[in-house]
Parts: structure tokens; sequence; C-alpha cells
């Protein structure tokens, strides 16, 4: 599944896990495991996921990036986290999870990344370049759209398969 980003100045497109291992080392390190509202609009793009389609503040959105981005730095490759509804769909289970926890990926058995830079944040480099790029410019009103593409949500059937 994609998630494709419209803005005043221009667009891009990028994996859904990209932007969702982004957000869950947000929420791990810098929020304490739980969304604490400092990252709402960053939080708002799995609302794309979730039903097609949202609206965020591009301002926003670019000032939580660059919290992200300095908070992430702080943080070896080794410290990589994933939430629990993150680690649901990678692993193909489709049930709702239930809270919004994060935990260590080395603690469910993932890779880490190799990273040579050395920063988690540098993990997210492509997504934050991409994410900045779109926001750099924005001023208080301007908006970014988010679409998702390229997903089918399994009906009651196939989940009562599994």
């Amino acid at each position: 599944m994609l998630l494709h980003f419209t803005a005043k100045s221009g667009y891009s497109t990028i994996k859904w896990t990209d932007y969702a291992k982004l957000r869950d080392n947000v929420q791990h390190h810098i929020e304490g495991t739980l969304p604490s509202g400092a990252f709402e609009m960053l939080h708002r793009i799995e609302e794309a996921v979730d039903s097609g389609g949202t609206t965020l503040e591009a301002y926003r959105l670019h000032h939580e990036l660059i919290k992200a981005w300095y908070g992430l730095a702080k943080r070896a490759p080794q410290e990589m986290a994933i939430g629990n509804r993150t680690l649901a769909i990678v692993l193909g289970l489709f049930a709702r999870t239930v809270g919004r926890h994060t935990l260590p990926v080395t603690e469910v058995g993932l890779q880490l990344p190799n990273n040579e830079a050395g920063y988690l944040c540098n993990c997210f480099r492509d997504t934050f370049r991409m994410l900045f790029a779109l926001t750099a410019t924005a001023q208080p009103g301007d908006v970014i759209t988010v679409t998702r593409v390229g997903y089918t949500k399994p009906n009651d059937k196939d989940q009562a398969a599994a």
C-alpha cells in the first residue's frame, strides 16, 4: 500500500510502511510509547490508511517533523521500535489490534536497519526528505492531502477464514 501526498508545493508517494515506522519511532522514543498529542498531524496520516484519505495542516506537520528529526537524532539505530498495529499488518494479520503500544524491534525478532550514519533519524531519511520538501514553504492555513493507494481491505469472510 502507498500513501500519496499532495501539497501546494508538489506531490509525492511513499510506502505505508515507511510512514508507519517513522510514526512508531516518534511515538516510542519521543512520546513515551503512546500518542501524546504532540505529533497530531503525524498520527493523523494514519486516517488515510483507515479511510482512504485525510487532510492535514501542512505548517503544523512541518514543525512536528522538525521535532521528530531532532528527537530521533539522539537515538542509535539499534533502538528501532515498531507499533503493535504496524507489526500485525507487516506479519499479515489483518485483525484490528488493541491499543497503540510500541516495542523495540529486537523484542519481536525483526532485523535492525543497516544504518551507517549511526542515528535513528537517518533510518527515515527518505521519508523525512519527502515530507520536508512538501511542507518547507507551508504557511498557517496551508493543507496537505494524503490518499491511500493500492490497498484492498480484506472482507469479513477473508478474516473468518484466516
